[in-house]
């Protein structure tokens, strides 16, 4: 059937198991008992069948061209991205973030935020270098723009940070700082209160990803 793959559940695998009789000394087989056994190639197939269809999922057919061409599984909202463990400062002190690695494999993006944890005690500093060759509040879309608390004015947002802090009068004081784009190559934006720090670029569209371009060093101190 169109679509589908063979199945492969319902199938036992066949696996001979002894026990032994302390008493006689002697082994003794057990009973195979009733098995439905899985006709060989069955997984390899059911295997190969997956990939096919995940594989034509990600097919579409160009508008422009009527050539058929194979979508970036980390664009579009829909698209399932495997997001890694948090980054541990345990191990090492210091370490960079870049927006085009978010931008091309989803890592960082609000479905699959960064999450940096340091040694119990510690805090985490963050830099952010910027290296877009403007600033400018048409480079990104509308809803990402914040009103800036020291200016008053309007900038892209980069990124977000947020750490959950101690519960005060029965409510979680969680902390968020947005991290704007300027006319500085290098500014300190932000040491959290904590060990870890959640990180998350806000701002990774295909449009906004062509004029925006920054990395941000987190380093435990």
């Amino acid at each position: 059937m169109p679509g589908s793959c063979p199945a492969v559940y319902g199938y036992r695998i066949r696996i001979a198991s002894r026990s032994e009789s302390m008493q006689s000394g002697s082994v003794k087989r057990q009973a195979w008992g009733q098995l439905r056994l899985m006709p060989p190639g069955t997984l390899r197939q059911w295997m190969l069948c997956r990939i096919r269809l995940q594989v034509a999922a990600l097919k579409r057919v160009d508008t422009a061209t009527g050539r058929t061409v194979l979508l970036d599984p980390a664009a579009g909202r829909n698209k399932k991205t495997y997001c890694r463990g948090p980054i541990d400062l345990t191990y090492k002190t210091m370490g960079y973030i870049l927006s085009s690695v978010t931008a091309k494999t989803g890592l960082g993006s609000r479905n699959c935020p960064w999450l940096i944890k340091a040694k119990p005690g510690q805090r985490i500093n963050v830099t952010v270098y910027d290296f877009s060759s403007r600033s400018r509040t048409d480079d990104v879309a509308k809803k990402s723009l914040i009103q800036g608390t020291a200016s008053k004015a309007i900038c892209p947002v980069y990124a977000t940070l947020s750490e959950g802090g101690k519960m005060f009068g029965g409510v979680l004081d969680t902390t968020r700082i947005g991290i704007c784009g300027s006319e500085k190559r290098r500014r300190w934006v932000y040491t959290s209160r904590g060990s870890s720090l959640s990180v998350k670029m806000v701002n990774m569209s295909a449009d906004s990803a062509k004029n925006i371009n920054f990395m941000l060093k987190y380093e435990g101190e």
